[in-house]
């Protein structure tokens, strides 16, 4: 779905009806989101969807927080950078990206991380244009994250998300943060990030994996054969049909001649167990 906006903007690098996947391989038949589109951008059936993501979790939301129409085209600005690296805008503006491809849930994150840094932003009164801000309010908000007690690893993934603001400020309407306050030092060395042996995830008990592993070689051990010769059988099944030589309207006859005859027998599905006889 399309809303106007309502507010006047700056004029964006990218036209309203300019498809936002333009650098990676597309399904078959796909129906690319586009640009102007300010509610949500839906890439199932787009692209590829990693096996471990839902159609949720393949959809940018411009929503919560990044309704202010200013918050709204920065994000979307962002996102269509980060999908596209090679465009010609962005470079002609002084934006040169890894020539590659962002994968699609890096800019679904980016667009993540930015909502979480607008409601911080609105809270303390500072402008929707990135473009004003400076190092301190950086350094602000990552300390307001370190003192709601964000680990290490996340405070590591804000400060770069920073810096690629910086980065791409160039390409952006609403500009980007004035400057780099870790400019020269890594992210993992800003957010004072140490490296460990400690695992950060709990190790699963022995309860619930042993199950788990029994279940898993059951089906392999048990099941497996079962499954092959199904498959076997329907491959056979598929390889004795033969084409009935009949027109379609003559297949629609033959089959109502059929199903009139009372001795006709109709296969059925056995029915659902909450459905009754």
């Amino acid at each position: 779905m399309t809303t106007p906006i309502a507010s006047p903007l700056p004029t964006s690098l990218f036209r309203e009806d300019e498809p936002v996947i333009q650098g990676h391989s597309l399904l078959q038949c796909a129906t690319v989101p586009l640009f102007g589109q300010i509610d949500v951008w839906d890439f199932n059936g787009v692209v590829r969807r990693n096996a471990n993501l839902t159609e949720g979790e393949w959809k940018i939301f411009f929503s919560s927080g990044l309704t202010r129409p200013e918050w709204n085209l920065t994000a979307r600005e962002i996102a269509m950078i980060m999908a596209n690296p090679r465009y010609e805008a962005p470079i002609d503006a002084g934006v040169h990206l890894a020539p590659e491809p962002f994968d699609l849930k890096t800019g679904i994150r980016a667009v993540s991380a930015l909502r979480n840094v607008v409601r911080w932003a609105e809270k303390n009164g500072l402008p929707p244009q990135l473009g004003a801000w400076g190092d301190v309010e950086l350094r602000r908000f990552i300390n307001h994250l370190r003192d709601k007690g964000s680990k290490p690893g996340t405070l590591m993934n804000y400060v770069n998300f920073l810096k690629r603001l910086h980065e791409v400020g160039p390409a952006l309407s609403m500009g980007g943060p004035l400057v780099d306050p870790w400019k020269g030092m890594s992210a993992r060395k800003a957010a004072k990030y140490v490296a460990t042996d400690e695992l950060s995830t709990p190790a699963v008990p022995p309860e619930i994996w042993f199950p788990l592993v029994r279940a898993a070689w059951i089906y392999v051990h048990s099941f497996a054969p079962d499954v092959l010769r199904a498959l076997a059988r329907y491959q056979e099944l598929r390889g004795c049909l033969r084409p009935s030589g009949l027109e379609p309207g003559e297949i629609d006859e033959q089959l109502d001649v059929y199903l009139a005859e009372p001795e006709s027998r109709i296969p059925l599905h056995a029915p659902a167990a909450h459905a009754g006889a």
